[in-house]
């Protein structure tokens, strides 16, 4: 019997620190980019941007940035670059961003990196990048 009650509290114990234990870093959830997560984006249309943030310590700001990393040979187009920053001002812990972001009709094809950042009021920070292609 009393090695029933010492495992029963030390399964306890193991539950009670593991669950207080945390990051503390904010997380980027459910990223989903382009129509049905294709990762594609069409010259000319707007590419849709979504994700779960979630920040224990409240979130101060998100920033996105899209810029080229490997375009197609032969491009006299512009490479595309994008940057959004979101400052949030509310004590908020999560939220769902969702942006449909214009793409220029006249800018070169290829592949393209974006750089999503999440930083918390306290300063921890969370980044993630992710390739996409540019289409037309």
């Amino acid at each position: 019997m009393n090695k029933v009650k010492l495992f029963i509290s030390i399964i306890a114990v193991v539950f009670m620190i593991s669950s207080c234990t945390k990051s503390g870093f904010p997380e980027i959830n459910n990223l989903e980019l382009g129509l049905e997560n294709s990762k594609t984006a069409y010259l000319g249309q707007d590419f849709h941007f979504e994700a779960e943030i979630v920040a224990e310590k409240y979130i101060q700001k998100i920033e996105i940035e899209i810029h080229d990393e490997q375009l197609d040979a032969g491009q006299t187009n512009p490479a595309w670059e994008y940057t959004n920053v979101i400052i949030y001002s509310d004590n908020l812990k999560n939220v769902l961003l969702h942006e449909h972001i214009d793409v220029p009709s006249n800018v070169a094809t290829g592949e393209y990196h974006i750089h999503i950042s999440v930083t918390d009021k306290e300063g921890n920070q969370t980044e993630k990048e992710v390739h996409i292609d540019v289409v037309k």
